[in-house]
């Protein structure tokens, strides 16, 4: 479908109109118990929400003053619609009235206000109404194709005078200069809603662009949806519903019962991981989930809504909740599916990351990896093929943490590399792929620079800089693309995933990249890497880890100490280890390198002191921020004569999300080949288990052709490995039935519901 402009959707002058209409206030107020004429054969359940009617006006009483926070003009908006003739029905709109006076920052959005505006729009006095759109819709313009949604600021200030545009027409407002203005931000509205913004949908995929900045995306894009289709006079939820319907899901799949993995997948910039989309009661995050769900009737939508709605509830626990109890009165979710969490499937592709996760349950173990995601919005790590894997605690994860405006000297804070008395942009390290699971490439390259200043990460994935401007074309060739998917699928107990990286790197590392990654049985992860070009590359395999591994049941001090001082911190040579182990809470992980045959392998970190921030808000909070002659950050590859580390210190630290500091890092391991050559494989083996043997249940048998991999447990089966350059295994499980993986991205079945 295309949307148009239609002029004249709804008739002039008509209120409200942004997220209800006239038509839901009989039933809404019959919900709330304040009338009990309401036919209900036209829906609406009688009383069905008295308690949140209640406790929001309770809550109204005491906040008629000045300064509302966030919600409250919402609130007693919504108050005034089902209770017009309340006594306080003029101290609300005086409320009101004053806040769309008042100039200049506050803690409201704009956008809350252009709904309060709405909902009222009959009672409130003219010359308010007309400074107020006026002024909104001159500092913030038109839509353009430049915009990116993911600038969040300037994007949502463009969607509150592009609601005000739809919403107030020439019979609201005659003046000459508000139909002028008007008709600009309509019709540029309707240029970026057939092209620029179907064309970030595609791009972005179904995952945010980091787990700080999904809340933000999520709110926008539903917002933007509805007033679009205010706007255009089109369904747009029918055009844009499938791709942000499924926008919650991630949440969903991150989602685990051990009490250490209470966050998301912690990944890219920001110090946040929240399970929701509505981590604070600020702006209009609490809409979020509710909007989606009732809109496309997605049922993780319903599910993540049913999470929201149930932390509105606890408002003894979360006070700053109490003016957003009108959100589940208006988008009441009786009637809306909720995806059934014991029955997930063991993968779910969301475009720019993959996840694999065993069933719900004590042992559940879950896989992020980054399948592509483009680069669009300045923060995002050069990680394309990146892995995280949370089963019991955090068993891989990546170096460093987001402190590059917390650690500064502003606030008693450093950043620096080894001894160096020079300043270091820890972000230098923290984004790169070096401080991932990624194979890192090397060559003898020209010095880069990122953002003005020589980059001295040794990587080799592609740097890009600032927020994508350019959402015109296809995204094959495009700069910011980092990844293209090959095939995924996944049948009863495997999954799978291939991804074309060649992408991600300087063009002159290698001719062809593939990773390659087989979950099996909830328990063991393959990961497997296909370089062509890789004699002049050094080709290195990273995998970061939280803690101090062992080497096939001994201590890492019996293996080579080819740097370091002592044996708390150094870089250890143990090309003769075939299993290493560690744990992190009460998961453990196990992982062999079978290939490339023979290889290299080094073991770097610590000493991760721990650390505490010693003033501020932050005062008391404990982090790990490297050494000076430490190793946990290194920035080279072991290989390198004398690898710098990367470090920090935080003095009084002013923002520190949830997320920060978050998981342990220790260090990392280092796989590479012992001999050149132009074709390389490596595959990487890791094991699950919460148990106490010092190695796993596994065998390998390698030939000309293939690489076999055993499973001596019944339960999991047989991984036959081809040895060129073309993606694919072979499962043969224990009844001997055979899987062959995908050679195209299959497409997946919709999540099972709740009955």
């Amino acid at each position: 479908a295309v949307l148009v402009l239609l002029a004249g959707q709804a008739a002039g002058g008509t209120h409200p109109r942004l997220l209800l209409s006239p038509a839901d206030l009989p039933r809404l107020r019959y919900a709330c118990g304040v009338a009990t004429d309401y036919d209900v054969a036209n829906g609406g359940r009688p009383g069905s929400h008295v308690l949140e009617f209640q406790a929001l006006r309770s809550h109204s009483l005491g906040r008629l003053g000045d300064d509302p926070l966030p919600g409250e003009i919402g609130a007693v908006a919504f108050l005034h619609l089902i209770e017009p003739a309340d006594p306080l029905a003029a101290q609300r709109l005086g409320l009101i009235e004053r806040t769309l006076r008042r100039p200049g920052p506050s803690l409201l959005s704009n956008l809350e206000m252009v709904i309060a505006l709405d909902w009222c729009w009959a009672d409130l006095p003219p010359d308010a109404r007309r400074t107020f759109i006026t002024n909104l819709a001159q500092s913030a313009g038109p839509l353009t194709a430049a915009d990116s949604p993911l600038d969040h600021l300037v994007f949502r200030e463009k969607l509150a005078a592009l609601a005000a545009a739809a919403l107030v027409d020439e019979e609201d407002e005659s003046s000459a200069s508000w139909g002028r203005m008007r008709r600009v931000i309509l019709d540029a509205a309707n240029e970026y809603f057939r092209n620029t913004f179907p064309k970030f949908l595609e791009w972005r995929g179904l995952a945010p662009t980091s787990p700080t900045a999904g809340p933000n995306e999520e709110n926008d894009a539903a917002l933007a949806v509805e007033i679009a289709g205010l706007a255009l006079g089109a369904d747009a939820w029918q055009e844009f519903g499938p791709r942000v319907g499924r926008w919650l899901e991630h949440y969903v799949f991150a989602s685990f019962a051990h009490p250490a993995l209470q966050h998301a997948f912690i990944r890219d910039d920001g110090t946040d991981a929240p399970l929701s989309p509505a981590p604070r009661w600020d702006e209009l995050h609490p809409l979020t989930a509710h909007l989606i769900a009732l809109r496309s009737g997605d049922s993780a939508a319903g599910f993540v809504a049913r999470r929201v709605e149930q932390r509105l509830r606890g408002t003894a626990a979360e006070p700053l909740a109490l003016p957003w109890q009108w959100v589940p009165i208006v988008f009441d979710l009786a009637d809306v599916p909720r995806c059934d969490f014991s029955r997930l499937p063991l993968a779910r592709n969301f475009g720019g990351a993959v996840v694999f996760r065993s069933a719900a349950g004590k042992s559940e173990t879950g896989v992020w990896i980054e399948a592509g995601q483009p680069f669009l919005r300045r923060g995002q790590h050069f990680d394309a093929g990146h892995f995280l894997i949370y089963s019991g605690g955090h068993l891989t994860v990546s170096g460093g943490d987001d402190i590059c405006l917390e650690a500064v000297p502003a606030k008693n804070g450093e950043q620096r590399l080894g001894h160096s008395p020079r300043p270091f942009e820890f972000e230098q390290y923290f984004a790169s792929a070096i401080a991932h699971n990624c194979l890192v490439l090397q060559g003898l390259l020209r010095t880069e620079r990122w953002y003005g200043l020589p980059y001295q990460p040794l990587a080799g994935q592609r740097l890009i800089e600032g927020t994508c401007v350019d959402f015109a074309g296809d995204l094959d060739g495009n700069p910011r693309q980092t990844a293209r998917q090959i095939a995924y699928g996944q049948n009863a107990d495997v999954a799978y995933l291939a991804l074309d990286l060649l992408p991600a790197y300087e063009s002159r590392l290698a001719s062809a990249y593939t990773r390659e990654f087989l979950f099996l049985d909830g328990r063991a992860l393959l990961v497997v890497d296909r370089l062509r070009g890789a004699a002049q590359s050094d080709p290195t395999c990273v995998v970061h880890i939280p803690a101090r591994p062992t080497m096939d049941g001994s201590e890492l001090a019996t293996a080579e100490q080819i740097a370091g001082e002592g044996p708390d911190a150094g870089i250890w040579r143990a090309d003769q280890a075939a299993w290493l182990r560690w744990a992190d809470g009460d998961g453990v992980a196990y992982m062999t390198s079978l290939l490339p045959n023979p290889r290299k392998l080094w073991v770097g970190g610590g000493p991760a002191k721990s650390m505490t921030v010693p003033q501020g808000p932050h005062a008391g909070r404990v982090y790990s921020g490297g050494d000076p002659a430490g190793f946990e950050n290194l920035i080279q590859p072991a290989a390198k004569r004398n690898p710098q580390n990367a470090w920090f210190r935080l003095g009084q630290p002013t923002v520190l999300g949830s997320g920060f500091a978050q998981h342990a890092h220790w260090g990392r391991i280092e796989i590479a080949p012992a001999q050149k050559a132009n074709v390389c494989l490596f595959a990487t083996l890791f094991f699950i288990e919460a148990g106490r043997r010092q190695t796993p249940p596994v065998s390998t048998e390698l030939d000309e052709r293939e690489l076999r991999i055993k499973f001596a447990d019944a339960q999991l089966a047989t991984v036959a490995l081809r040895l060129d350059d073309q993606p694919g295994v072979t499962v043969t499980r224990p009844d001997g039935t055979e899987w062959k993986s995908p050679s195209s991205v299959e497409i997946d079945a919709r999540l099972v519901e709740e009955q």
